[in-house]
């Protein structure tokens, strides 16, 4: 088994390579597809595991109806789109960068079990509970703020949620993704490689962001990590 530093260094490495392309070359979409594509097959070379490609595949499925449906209703836009409103390397981005989510998830839940103090049981499972309760309230937060009349209804969702998809594994994913794609969005949208129109429940500056980003990265981590364990299923 690698050691936490060697998945850490693997991880970086391969972001490195890609993403600042990525945002660089934006604006020359088959430029970023080719290089996308690339990236993807050196990091299947790399980690070829079922897990992987199951992720991959998922959040390319995902992505590509997210952005297709957001698009039409004109919830954003892309600044170079050359395909139905759409970029080429959207779908290939998603699967990329979920991937990474997931190994950077996997990494998180063997830090948490690995290293002091967070391998004590107790320890963890109450930084755990208060994370859970921080998504919990930010949550109730949001949908309130966008939308009162379907506040009981989240909470409801949310209930039935927690109790469905609680594992440490969950969280670490949601975690990574949701603060990941935070990232990834302030950096997108800095650049202007795509634009929220309608910025009625944004971030106040600097971060010109809707609110529910984090939420929805974190929902999509979490819906893209069970779908790759459908491979550990197979395998047993």
């Amino acid at each position: 088994m690698r050691t936490i530093t060697g998945e850490l260094v693997e991880e970086l490495f391969v972001t490195a390579f890609v993403v600042p392309v990525t945002l660089l070359l934006w604006k020359n979409p088959m430029t970023v597809t080719l290089v996308l594509i690339a990236g993807s097959v050196g990091m299947f070379v790399l980690w070829h595991r079922a897990e992987d490609f199951i992720a991959f595949v998922t959040a390319f499925g995902i992505g590509f109806f997210a952005d297709y449906m957001c698009t039409k209703a004109n919830f954003y836009t892309f600044g170079a789109a050359d395909m139905a409103n759409l970029p080429s390397w959207g779908p290939i981005c998603w699967g990329f960068i979920c991937v990474l989510f997931m190994r950077g998830a996997a990494t998180l839940y063997r830090i948490l079990h690995e290293v002091p103090p967070f391998s004590n049981d107790r320890a963890r499972g109450v930084l755990l509970f208060l994370v859970q309760i921080v998504i919990v309230l930010y949550y109730w937060k949001t949908v309130t703020l966008v939308s009162r009349h379907l506040a009981a209804t989240v909470g409801v969702v949310l209930i039935v949620g927690a109790r469905v998809w609680n594992t440490e594994r969950d969280l670490c994913a949601f975690l990574v993704t949701g603060l990941a794609g935070v990232v990834a969005e302030a950096s997108a949208i800095h650049l202007g490689i795509w634009a929220y129109p309608d910025r009625s429940y944004f971030f106040t500056e600097p971060f010109r962001l809707p609110i529910s980003i984090p939420l929805v990265y974190g929902a999509i981590g979490v819906l893209v990590y069970r779908a790759s364990t459908l491979a550990t299923r197979w395998r047993a």
